[in-house]
């Protein structure tokens, strides 16, 4: 997060991606992405948080 605040990124960020993620967290994902015009989903962590990365990105 630093790196990316150093190079002048905003930065938001979807904590708490559990395993098999709940519709909940995808809107939570989505409203964030729609609400601050996105432009990338970077996804750190392990599977379901790429699944549910990708889950947002194509909702968004």
């Amino acid at each position: 997060m630093s790196a990316l605040d150093a190079a002048g990124k905003t930065v938001f960020e979807v904590p708490g991606v559990m395993s098999n993620p709940t519709v909940q967290k995808l809107d939570e994902g989505r409203k964030v992405a729609r609400d601050n015009d996105v432009d990338l989903i970077l996804a750190v962590g392990g599977g379901s948080v790429i699944d549910c990365s990708k889950a947002v990105s194509v909702s968004a």
